[in-house]
């Protein structure tokens, strides 16, 4: 026994170890709540089908297809793929939806595409998130500051929330942060970085350009630090680290070969190019580009458990001892709070569209983890500590875990979580915050419940209908609703039918609609936190 212990304990005191156990971990609880709609109804519900998924799943499986039978350049330059992303998260989510639906195939009839196979894809990816960060904030801060990194992303209930999703931002997440790892892990000696250094953090930032455009916030703090510490000695290397990228970002997509400046100006104008999308906030409505500047950090500061916010400050001043496994010689820290900041600046420049919550700026979360992890290592390491380790490890393991409370009451609706300093989901609600924004709130539960509480051959108007195809996709990746011929249309206001479906968006229904839409009667409503997400409605008699 004594002998085990002892390997234990040994186990415990590896840097990896701990990180390792909490990404399999995060797989594996994310894998569990994958299913939209009831492809997969012998597991746990995931979040309902959001706007955009459908489009990553069926653009993922062509560059599957392409990379499978050895054609991946020729479908990107076909241009059987939009120009909107970049290929490679569609490609990883496309990969898993091949590999999934062979292993695990849907019970019954399905679609050809199969959006809760694709979103394991996204699960991986946060799995290897969990442990990347976990493992490097071991390695710099001591094996205290990785666990607690690991376990404070894993209970971030937006971050938590992205990675069941079929969507481009978990896959970005991992890409992004292994960027700005490869920099301050690399770039980190007393003496200038090395060319092998710079080729080397090249390729990850090329891989997190091919993953989607925020990787374009990297550049600007990495310059920063790099000509801070080494002036004149970083520009050879920072030239190698920039067009390393370039080449990686131009040789990974295809698409780019056809006219590389044309397809470059075509690909960075695209946000300009799109329509406005509206923002719910404060109680009014703005457009994108005319969101008021705090508008980012209020919701970083709303939308991670208060107490994981707490140890980030505690992290943020902490002065912590090396830890004895290959520190970095210069502190990186401020690094990575520039790499925090940065973006938050960004989104709240007058004219920077911004909009879907937290969505565009999640990449600050996983970095936010680092200094959550230096906050628990700083009340480990706290000088004049008396309490036996075991007793600590207890109540700090407590305390972490009191901050997930939001993932079981919310579930599976975890993007409309907000914390204690707006009251929570509803007091959320109450201060007119956006509470759901992608259409998640419409589970499977919902539908479920839609399709055996109305007529079979019914059509059921649904609002707000954000794109042509997403009430075709509902369709099609809910078997209820195929088995019952159930259909969907867009509620447009004037000819409302006798049942209507319906998620709060509040910037997308009519102003008149305030607890349920006016003169409907709800038959089932999705709950939480004493605050209406989704229902539906049957027309009052």
């Amino acid at each position: 026994m004594s002998d085990f212990r002892a390997r234990f304990n040994l186990l415990l005191g590896l840097p990896w170890f701990g990180p390792l156990c909490l990404g399999v971990l995060a797989t594996l609880v994310v894998s569990l709540a994958l299913d939209p709609a009831g492809d997969y109804p012998a597991r746990s519900e995931g979040p309902g089908l959001t706007v955009d998924e459908i489009f990553n799943v069926d653009l993922g499986a062509m560059l599957a297809d392409g990379l499978l039978t050895g054609d991946l350049p020729g479908v990107i330059r076909a241009g059987q793929t939009l120009p909107d992303h970049p290929p490679l998260a569609r490609l990883w989510l496309g990969l898993f939806h091949e590999m999934v639906r062979l292993i695990v195939p849907p019970r019954g009839e399905h679609a050809v595409l199969v959006v809760a196979a694709a979103r394991f894809g996204s699960a991986v990816a946060f799995g290897i998130l969990v442990w990347l960060v976990g493992f490097t904030a071991a390695r710099w801060f001591g094996n205290p500051a990785g666990w607690g990194a690991a376990v404070g992303l894993l209970l971030m209930p937006r971050v938590f929330g992205h990675a069941h999703l079929a969507a481009l931002e978990t896959v970005l997440n991992l890409t992004y942060v292994a960027a700005v790892i490869s920099v301050a892990q690399t770039w980190s000696q007393p003496t200038a970085p090395s060319i092998r250094a710079a080729l080397l953090s090249g390729l990850w930032l090329g891989l997190a350009l091919l993953t989607k455009i925020q990787a374009i916030f990297i550049p600007i703090p990495v310059v920063i630090w790099v000509i801070v510490n080494w002036r004149q000695k970083a520009l050879v290397p920072l030239l190698v680290w920039g067009v390393t990228g370039l080449v990686v970002f131009v040789c990974g997509w295809p698409w780019l070969w056809l006219d590389p400046i044309g397809h470059v100006l075509k690909y960075l104008g695209h946000a300009s190019e799109r329509s406005v999308i509206q923002v719910w906030y404060c109680g009014q409505m703005f457009a994108d580009r005319d969101v008021p500047w705090h508008y980012p950090w209020v919701l970083f500061a709303t939308t991670v458990p208060i107490g994981l916010h707490l140890l980030g400050l505690v992290g943020v001043f902490a002065r912590l001892p090396p830890p004895e496994a290959n520190p970095p010689k210069i502190a990186v820290e401020w690094f990575l709070l520039a790499n925090v900041l940065f973006p938050l600046c960004v989104f709240s420049l007058p004219g920077v569209a911004v909009y879907d919550g937290e969505r565009l700026f999640l990449i600050v979360f996983p970095l936010w983890a680092f200094f959550i992890g230096r906050g628990v290592s700083a009340v480990w390491n706290r000088p004049g500590q008396r309490l036996p380790q075991w007793s600590l490890a207890s109540l700090l393991g407590l305390f972490l875990a009191a901050q997930g409370v939001g993932l079981w009451q919310l579930a599976p609706c975890w993007l409309s979580y907000f914390n204690a300093t707006v009251g929570g989901l509803s007091g959320a609600n109450k201060l007119g915050f956006q509470v759901t924004y992608w259409g998640d709130s419409v589970t499977r539960e919902l539908l479920i419940q839609t399709a055996q509480r109305v007529p079979a051959d019914s059509t059921i108007d649904v609002a707000p209908v954000l794109h042509p195809f997403q009430l075709t996709a509902w369709e099609s990746q809910c078997p209820p609703l195929r088995g019952r011929n159930v259909k969907l249309r867009p509620f447009d206001g004037t000819a409302p039918g006798q049942y209507l479906l319906v998620y709060d968006r509040r910037d997308y229904l009519p102003s008149n609609w305030k607890a349920s839409p006016s003169g409907y009667t709800p038959i089932v409503e999705i709950v939480r936190q004493g605050t209406v997400l989704a229902g539906l409605y049957e027309k009052a008699k």
